[in-house]
């Protein structure tokens, strides 16, 4: 059956009491649309307007920089937050570097004699004001902090009891390496002075390497165990109060497979086990610590740290490591 002309025409025309809603008001969804379109346009327009103010001028790195200068001290180091944010590492007169995300959670904010920390908090998105909040939980802020336009320059050290006494990758001249196999094999101090060459291949050396873990760049020391033998670094007066912190993690693909050796690293001092940390195959990142050493005579102590392995296989190791 066909449906009349005249119902359908009264059904379709705008002003009949049975019209849909968007045939009754047809630009609303326009106008709508053309309203956000504007809105966004206007946010757009007032972000860049406003964003060179935030940004720090040349003169503002400057100013920055002779203050760190004039006040720098040997073992100072420098942070940024955001971690992002590191043009100021061309304004620090050579001091040692941290662009960590989450610094506070990092063992690298304990590393320093003191952290000099740049911030901007007035940056789009910046979680420099999250950062000083808990750098202010876990360090010791000296003085407050200063501008330089829109950086923002504090001045930490770490509290009573938690300051580095030895680091073992910027100390790593001072120590012996060998492998204590039956007879022990001696790593030779490699000529250029950056590490030690073992005589087990050239992949079977200890020296301080740049490496990426989940997307982060760190300095370790690359220390590929030899097997079941330990790899034995060894520091005869290793300053030492508390314990060790620091990190240690497999390089690259090594990371990844279930099926691979797990790799120990032992601490021992004055020649007595100390701790034992197990890092498990499969485990991709890098892995902090703390190994707490209650009782402990503060002083010169003969430090051993030990790298062994089932199998080396692909076990591409690398770790951090102070004493406190």
């Amino acid at each position: 059956m066909s449906v009349p002309a005249s119902r359908t025409s009264e059904i379709g025309r705008p002003d009949s009491p049975h019209a849909p809603e968007t045939l009754a008001r047809p630009g609303l969804g326009r106008r709508a649309e053309a309203l956000a379109i504007v809105a966004a346009a206007l946010f757009a327009i007032v972000f860049w307007v406003r964003l060179p103010g935030r940004l720090p001028s040349e003169a503002d790195y400057q100013s920055l920089g002779r203050a760190i200068s004039a006040e720098a001290r040997p073992g100072d180091g420098v942070a940024f937050a955001p971690a992002w944010a590191e043009r100021g590492k061309l304004f620090v007169g050579g001091l040692p570097t941290v662009t960590l995300p989450d610094l506070a959670l990092e063992p690298e904010a304990e590393r320093y004699a003191r952290l000099w920390l740049i911030a901007e908090p007035d940056l789009p998105r910046s979680d420099a004001a999250a950062t000083l909040r808990a750098l202010d939980a876990r360090l010791a802020r000296t003085g407050e902090p200063r501008r330089f336009g829109p950086l923002s320059l504090s001045l930490y050290a770490p509290r009573e009891g938690r300051r580095t006494r030895t680091d073992f990758v910027a100390q790593l001249g001072e120590a012996t390496v060998s492998i204590r196999g039956d007879p022990p094999e001696r790593c030779e101090a490699a000529p250029d002075g950056s590490g030690f060459l073992c005589p087990r291949g050239r992949w079977s050396y200890v020296r301080p390497e740049w490496h990426e873990f989940d997307f982060l760049a760190r300095r370790c020391l690359w220390a590929h165990p030899v097997g079941p033998e330990p790899l034995e670094l060894r520091f005869p007066k290793a300053e030492l109060a508390h314990g060790f912190r620091g990190g240690m993690g497999l390089v690259g693909a090594a990371a990844d497979s279930p099926n691979l050796a797990p790799v120990e690293l032992a601490f021992l001092v004055d020649g007595a086990p100390a701790a034992t940390l197990t890092l498990s195959p499969g485990q991709p990142g890098f892995h902090p610590f703390e190994i707490d050493l209650p009782g402990l005579v503060a002083g010169p102590h003969d430090v051993a740290l030990r790298i062994a392995t089932p199998n080396p296989a692909m076990r591409h190791f690398c770790f951090d490591a102070v004493a406190f």
